[in-house]
C-alpha cells in the first residue's frame, strides 16, 4: 500500500465519524472523543482514556484497559432496545502483551428486562472477542444479534480479560469506535462491513485487508472493479464511494 493511500484513508476516516450511517449508533460517545474522553460511560479501575485512536483522528482517542493480576475489567452503558429487534453490533481492538501474558478484549451484550439494566435475562450474551495473537494492529469486529424477548434495555460493555500469566505480566488493550445500531440492510458491492446500507471508510479498509490476505472477502463484496480478484485498486473505489465521489461498482454478482 502507497504511503499517499494510507494517507487518504486515515484522512477519510476522520470525515466518515459525522456520516449519517453512525448517526443511527444507540450509544453516546461511541469513539471517546477528546473532549469527552470517557463520558457517558461507566467507570471502571484500570480503564482510562488514551489519545490513540483507531482512525489515527487526532480529535478524538480510545479506551485503554491495563490488566496485571487475572481478572477481566469493563466499562458499560446501559441503552434501550426493542424485543426481536436485529442490531448491529462492532469495536475496533488493539491488543499488546508483556511476558507470558494472555487474554481477549471486545465487545459484550447484555440483555435486560428494566431501562436501568438491573434485571438481567436468562442466557448467554452476544459478544464478540479477539486475543493478542490477531490484534497486534486495529482489528474491527462486527457481528449481528436480534434483541431477546422481553428485553427493554442493552447493557453494552467494552471489556478485557486478562486469563493467564503472572502478576508482573501485563496485558493492554485498546478499544474504540463502539457500535449498536439497529439494521435491516445487508452486506453488497463495495459494502462487506456493518454497518451495512451505507459505504464508509471501514468498508475501504476491509477490501484492503482482504486484498493482502488478511480476511476473506467474497468477490461479490469486495471485487469493485470486476478483475476477478480483490486487490488495492479495489479498496481505493470503495474510499472514493465512502467520501462522496461517484464511481462504478462492478462486483460479479453473488452467487
Amino acid at each position: 500500500m502507497s504511503h499517499s493511500f494510507q494517507s487518504a484513508l486515515v484522512a477519510a476516516a476522520v470525515i466518515s465519524i459525522a456520516s449519517p450511517a453512525l448517526a443511527q449508533n444507540l450509544l453516546t460517545n461511541p469513539g471517546f472523543s477528546q473532549s469527552d474522553q470517557l463520558g457517558s460511560w461507566n467507570p471502571a479501575t484500570g480503564a482510562s482514556w488514551s489519545p490513540d485512536d483507531s482512525h489515527g483522528n487526532a480529535a478524538s482517542g480510545s479506551v485503554q484497559i491495563e490488566i496485571n493480576d487475572i481478572t477481566s475489567i469493563a466499562i458499560s452503558q446501559c441503552v434501550p432496545v426493542t424485543a426481536g429487534q436485529v442490531y448491529d453490533f462492532g469495536i475496533d481492538v488493539r491488543m499488546g502483551v508483556q511476558g507470558q501474558a494472555f487474554g481477549k478484549a471486545g465487545i459484550v451484550v447484555r440483555s435486560y428486562s428494566d431501562a436501568s439494566c438491573i434485571h438481567e435475562l436468562p442466557g448467554f450474551p452476544d459478544n464478540a472477542y479477539v486475543t493478542p495473537s490477531f490484534s497486534t494492529d486495529w482489528t474491527s469486529l462486527h457481528a449481528q444479534l436480534a434483541a431477546k424477548a422481553a428485553a427493554t434495555a442493552a447493557l453494552v460493555e467494552v471489556r478485557a480479560t486478562k486469563t493467564q500469566g503472572s502478576q508482573g505480566a501485563t496485558l493492554t488493550a485498546n478499544l474504540d469506535e463502539v457500535v449498536l445500531q439497529t439494521t435491516s440492510a445487508e452486506p453488497g458491492c463495495a459494502d462487506p462491513q456493518v454497518p451495512y446500507g451505507n459505504v464508509t471508510t471501514s468498508d475501504a479498509l476491509y477490501v484492503l485487508r482482504s486484498s493482502v490476505g488478511s480476511i476473506d472477502c467474497d468477490l461479490c463484496l469486495c471485487d469493485t472493479n470486476g478483475s476477478g480478484q480483490t486487490s488495492s485498486s479495489d479498496a481505493l473505489v470503495v474510499l472514493k464511494a465512502a467520501v462522496g465521489i461517484e464511481v462504478a461498482l462492478e462486483c460479479p454478482a453473488c452467487g
